[in-house]
């Protein structure tokens, strides 16, 4: 399948829809959530940052999504972590609702804590 089907961008429109989110510009890298301008792609930091997107809600970041093949412990722990040190909210979301694979990757939204969500959309 061709990485960026029609089939994938509607997936991704419908979910950043439904949370009144638009895609950011700029590197897709956790630092970004907290202020900091990122240093681009490092998965030997952060090994489940993989097909990473950032999202944007009324010009400031709001959420980056990762959807490596898998999530170890190691990998668990680190979000978590993340989460406590940045005042993040993460939600890892089965395989079946990955946007990039279905069934194949696993969806994780961090979220800038507090991030209002369009009236009506699932709560991270």
């Amino acid at each position: 399948m061709d990485p960026d089907s029609a089939e994938r961008r509607a997936r991704y429109r419908a979910w950043a829809r439904a949370r009144g989110v638009t895609e950011a510009r700029g590197h897709a890298h956790p630092e970004r959530l907290w202020g900091e301008p990122g240093l681009g792609w490092d998965q030997g930091r952060y090994p489940w940052l993989d097909h990473a997107r950032l999202w944007a809600r009324d010009g400031r970041v709001a959420c980056l999504t990762a959807e490596p093949y898998g999530l170890g412990d190691a990998s668990r722990e680190e979000l978590r972590r993340l989460a406590q040190g940045h005042a993040l909210e993460v939600v890892v979301r089965p395989p079946e609702e990955s946007l990039h694979l279905p069934g194949r990757t696993v969806l994780i939204e961090l979220w800038v804590a507090g991030a209002p969500l369009k009236k009506g959309a699932d709560r991270p």
